[in-house]
């Protein structure tokens, strides 16, 4: 029977040398109605920032007599999972797939990306960062219930569990977008994004059409600089 697993990692931060702390995942097949819920925090053999520390509150000292993420119970039971029927469903899925090949997990199955959905779907927000998407969307008013029927304590610091719940929340809204297809979602999750407009920087909120005719030199530097797939893949396509 085919698998959902809802996926989210804390990490000692974004670099090459970076490695997870946290691993956690809700598992639903197709008649589940509360998931099975699976959270482990890893020692990464490494010091994790303060800069991370401030992001998700996890310490050196907390983690400091944690297994390796390859001894802990999610890590075993995500190798189980590990098949091509099965769905994995991330926000920002490139991010956390590649800490998991760090650590020697290739994911076979396929893949439902929330923030490229969302960036099709909702072409007009302003950010799609999963804390915003949860009050553009008035996820918020949803959680407290879900989190109640999960047996889960929303912590509103940056948690992989907390996340998950905004996750799943974020995936029912972008369902409803699509009639429930999740094809589609698997289909949007490879696809290149046209952005409408760009949400960082000195010109956040025009498009790039605008920046074009008003600085192109800032849009060729951003095109050797940026590491942002969907923004290149823009750039690529102005005229």
């Amino acid at each position: 029977m085919r698998k959902y697993i809802f996926l989210d990692t804390e990490t000692t931060g974004k670099d090459e040398i970076d490695r997870i702390v946290q691993l956690s995942y809700f598992v639903y097949d197709i008649s589940s109605e509360l998931p099975t819920i699976y959270d482990d925090y890893c020692n990464p053999e490494i010091k994790i920032p303060y800069i991370a520390m401030e992001t998700h509150h996890i310490t050196n000292e907390f983690i400091e007599n944690k297994p390796h993420i390859k001894d802990t119970k999610a890590y075993r039971v995500l190798e189980e999972l590990n098949d091509e029927n099965n769905i994995m469903i991330i926000h920002n899925a490139p991010f956390d797939i590649g800490m998991l090949k760090k650590e020697d997990f290739e994911w076979r199955g396929k893949i439902i990306d929330t923030l490229k959905c969302s960036k099709h779907l909702l072409p007009d927000m302003e950010s799609f960062r999963l804390t915003y998407l949860r009050y553009a969307l008035e996820i918020y008013k949803e959680e407290e219930i879900e989190a109640k029927k999960l047996g889960i304590e929303i912590k509103y610091a940056h948690d992989a569990v907390t996340d998950i719940l905004l996750l799943k929340l974020l995936f029912n809204k972008l369902m409803g977008l699509i009639d429930r297809k999740v094809s589609r979602l698997i289909e949007l999750s490879s696809k290149n994004v046209i952005l409408s407009k760009i949400n960082f920087g000195k010109y956040s909120g025009k498009s790039f059409q605008e920046i074009k005719l008003l600085d192109n030199k800032y849009l060729e530097w951003l095109s050797k600089n940026s590491t942002d797939e969907d923004v290149l893949y823009t750039i690529s396509t102005l005229k």
